[in-house]
């Protein structure tokens, strides 16, 4: 994603793969007894930090998927994974874009 680069991820994504659902608390309280990962408590970037690092796990999944497919096709022509191949190449768009797969329109 444009602008962002981070040296220490807030979470294990790996730990999400199997997960249903994700619920994201937020911390803003101030507490000089435990101390905050990034040094200062700040809600709106952790929320952004967070967002931008599922954004980037999900973007490595579309990619692995997308270069399969494009294997795949090589071998034999499906009309199955040519349209998987065009649903993620416009999720590939959107996650490099910054937004996350939830805010795209996906029609069956």
């Amino acid at each position: 994603m444009v602008g962002h680069a981070t040296t220490q991820s807030l979470v294990d994504i790996a730990a999400f793969r199997d997960a249903d659902a994700l619920l994201h608390i937020v911390r803003a309280f101030r507490d000089e007894r435990v101390p905050h990962t990034s040094g200062s408590i700040n809600p709106v970037r952790d929320t952004r930090t967070m967002e931008e690092e599922l954004i980037l796990a999900d973007l490595g999944v579309a990619e692995r998927r997308i270069e399969r497919l494009h294997r795949d096709l090589k071998k034999h022509k499906s009309d199955d994974l040519e349209a998987e191949q065009a649903v993620l190449t416009k999720c590939q768009a959107s996650l490099e874009a910054g937004t996350p797969l939830r805010r795209m329109a996906l029609e069956p």
